[in-house]
């Protein structure tokens, strides 16, 4: 778990959200939610590589041994992770986010681009949080964005290596997010593809199929790579819906989110360095 930053720094750009509870019910009907789940349709495939399910949140060894295939399977009900509903341009969105440990509990990562306005340095409009999502059901209630922080390295330059985000949510009086639905315990610095040697196989929770009403989180799995342009990617086929999606160990330990999509290279990951890192801690007390 990460200790508390001292002080906001320039690495860091922090956005307040309005956390309107009764705005975000009005504008997410379930109708809204699956407009928004259609609107961000699959549409890159990705590369052919190893993939698979799990029983559990993380992929475990005998599920790495089988695993055939790049393309995402049915998973059972995570509630940790959920559908991230926002607005920008004018149009709904919808992306995928996670639950990770943190002392206040209710601490959300995803993409960055899916909580802030890179041009502006804005939150998104209304962005709230589903955790569990099925489709356009919200099983354990809405949760609004609050505030989030992103690292300036990403509103500088909109790379993919740092499309990372966290944001604080509100909810029902006396809950608390991580009490409810569980947890990612998120760690840093952590290289997603080593020096030397094989990378560890990486374990993707998400909801690829974001052009259904009925979408249902999915689980694909495989070995990070880096690519020639100096990102790093997983060899993956989901759609739009699962930016943001957490990136995971066998052991449960969040290291990544998904930052997009990317023609011939599976997903695009935003690891987590020391800047994802400031950007956490700086949400510490807001």
């Amino acid at each position: 778990m990460p200790v508390a930053a001292s002080a906001q720094d320039a690495s860091v750009v922090v956005a307040s959200a309005s956390a309107d509870h009764a705005a975000s019910a009005a504008h997410w009907t379930p109708a809204a939610r699956a407009a928004a789940l259609a609107a961000d349709a699959p549409s890159v495939a990705g590369s052919a590589s190893a993939s698979g399910s799990t029983q559990s949140a993380t992929l475990s060894s005998s599920d790495a041994a089988s695993a055939a295939s790049s393309a995402p399977v049915p998973h059972p009900d995570q509630p940790f992770v959920g559908v991230l509903f926002y607005v920008s341009g004018g149009r709904n969105h919808a992306c995928t986010a996670s639950v990770v440990d943190t002392p206040s509990g209710d601490t959300i990562a995803t993409a960055a681009h899916c909580l802030v306005d890179r041009r502006t340095g804005a939150a998104t409009t209304l962005a709230t949080f589903i955790p569990g999502a099925q489709g356009a059901a919200a099983p354990h209630g809405i949760w609004p964005v609050r505030v989030a922080a992103v690292s300036s390295a990403w509103t500088a330059t909109g790379r993919a290596s740092d499309d990372a985000g966290f944001a604080r949510v509100s909810g029902p009086a006396g809950e608390v997010l991580a009490a409810s639905v569980g947890a990612a315990e998120p760690v840093f610095g952590s290289a997603l593809v080593p020096a030397s040697g094989v990378a560890p196989r990486l374990a993707v929770l998400g909801y690829p199929t974001a052009g259904s009403a009925t979408a249902a989180l999915e689980a694909c799995a495989g070995r990070p790579q880096h690519d020639t342009g100096g990102q790093t990617s997983l060899p993956c086929t989901l759609g739009t819906g699962a930016a943001g999606s957490p990136v995971l160990t066998a052991a449960g330990e969040q290291r990544a989110v998904v930052a997009r999509p990317s023609a011939g290279r599976g997903v695009l990951l935003a690891s987590w360095g020391a800047d994802a890192e400031r950007a956490l801690t700086s949400l510490h007390g807001r």
